[in-house]
């Protein structure tokens, strides 16, 4: 693949390494049969995954799509299922699924919209832009997975924190 792309250098570091019986550092871009790259967009009718410190120019059109830690991403995002974006990552456009979730994680900015049907937002992300979701608004805060845990806590113990919790909550 990397042949076709004109990617000689790239392909000659993957087939030393290989050949050596070393480990390749990253993994290559793989671009699945029938999937589209132009100027503006990125077009794959499977998942789509950006992986870590990647720096992309180009809307993103997938059924589903994960971005992970500390990407930057010059344009949209569109699926048709649920969409992730990672610790850190920068989006410089909308995000938008038709029937998934969005999930913006700690530390993430989105400098755009986000519509979806359910939204899942961390409490130390950054939206600058208007959310919409058709069912579920979520903030995620860091309590929350202290929270998941609490199966382990004894009931009479779980009102207690619960109690402390709406003590320090401001009335609005």
């Amino acid at each position: 693949q990397l042949l076709k792309l004109g990617e000689e250098e790239a392909a000659d570091d993957l087939a030393h390494a290989l050949a050596d019986g070393g480990e390749v550092e990253q993994q290559p871009l793989v671009i699945p049969r029938g999937a589209s790259v132009s100027d503006d967009a990125w077009r794959v009718s499977t998942p789509a995954s950006i992986g870590s410190d990647c720096r992309l120019h180009g809307n993103i059109r997938a059924t589903e799509v994960t971005v992970d830690e500390r990407t930057e991403l010059f344009g949209s995002i569109r699926a048709r299922g649920d969409v992730r974006v990672g610790s850190g990552s920068l989006i410089h456009g909308d995000v938008t699924t038709r029937d998934g979730e969005v999930t913006i994680d700690a530390g993430a900015n989105v400098l755009g919209d986000i519509s979806s049907m359910d939204l899942r937002v961390h409490e130390r992300a950054n939206i600058e832009g208007t959310m919409r979701a058709k069912g579920e608004l979520r903030l995620v805060q860091d309590a929350d997975s202290e929270d998941e845990g609490e199966a382990e806590t004894p009931p009479e113990r779980r009102s207690d924190k619960r109690r402390a919790a709406q003590k320090n909550t401001p009335d609005y």
